[in-house]
């Protein structure tokens, strides 16, 4: 089988001896393989151009912690390359813990460079969205389903534990540019996720599986689209309120200093 993305062939296992009861399995795996480093090349990329931006004026202030995000996405995704070699090795439990690792910890370190309910509940569950995808599948050896189970629950304290010691000041939503880097963020997740999990739904036709896959994309990116043209206009009216009244101030403070003069004036004559 071959995992075609753009005309672009990443893995193919035709000639490895599948299990009938593992295809699935195997389906995911050469699925994520695939997509997964492709897409967070994409977050990397969206994360950049947010910063960029953010330091042109179009968005709050443009902080570096924005480019370190998009750093993370990059390595995780450039390790993928090295798991994919295990994969043609039919190394399949070794995979499957390296994928969860990599990408786990992809998730947790955010907790270094985000603050707040939200990312970090998103976080949290990017974290343990590995575990819920392998857990049920079948073809996994019970030892390597309590390892994952055991990242998972690691991964969880350490967010945890992380996001209430962390003496410096991090990413926050209130910054519109930072929550422009969530919307691109949970968007590619998103989007990353339906690849992977579209490649294990047995549709009846391949015609099937393309239009739903395509549908959700186009409905994720334009609510994306909208979400991050929505901030910028949003930073732009702001921008121009405080402006406006920054104007009013300075004449106003300009009238009472002339009235303070005419009194003054008055005063002396």
């Amino acid at each position: 089988m071959k995992i075609n993305f753009l005309q672009f062939n990443v893995l193919d296992y035709e000639d490895l001896d599948i299990p009938e009861g593992q295809r699935g399995l195997y389906n995911i795996l050469a699925a994520s393989l695939s997509y997964i480093p492709l897409m967070l090349g994409f977050n990397a990329l969206g994360l950049v151009l947010i910063y960029i931006l953010a330091s042109l004026g179009f968005l709050d202030v443009a902080d570096p912690k924005l480019l370190g995000v998009a750093a993370i996405s990059l390595v995780a995704g450039a390790l993928h390359i090295p798991i994919a070699a295990l994969f043609k090795q039919n190394k399949i439990e070794a995979v499957i813990l390296s994928l969860y690792i990599v990408d786990g910890l992809a998730s947790a370190s955010q907790v270094f460079l985000w603050e707040g309910v939200m990312p970090l509940a998103f976080f949290t569950l990017s974290a343990v969205s590995p575990a819920l995808v392998f857990l049920p599948l079948s073809g996994i050896k019970p030892r390597t389903k309590l390892s994952i189970l055991g990242i998972a629950a690691l991964l969880v304290i350490a967010i945890l534990v992380l996001s209430n010691n962390l003496p410096y000041e991090r990413l926050q939503t209130e910054n519109l540019s930072s929550m422009a880097g969530l919307t691109i963020y949970v968007t590619v997740i998103l989007v990353m996720v339906t690849l992977v999990l579209t490649n294990a739904v047995p549709f009846r036709t391949i015609a099937t599986r393309l239009i739903v896959t395509f549908a959700f994309l186009v409905l994720v990116s334009a609510a994306s689209t909208l979400v991050v043209s929505a901030l910028v206009n949003l930073s732009r009216d702001r921008a121009q309120t405080f402006e406006q009244l920054r104007t009013i101030s300075e004449l106003q403070a300009g009238q009472m200093f002339a009235i303070l003069q005419d009194y003054e004036q008055n005063a002396t004559q």
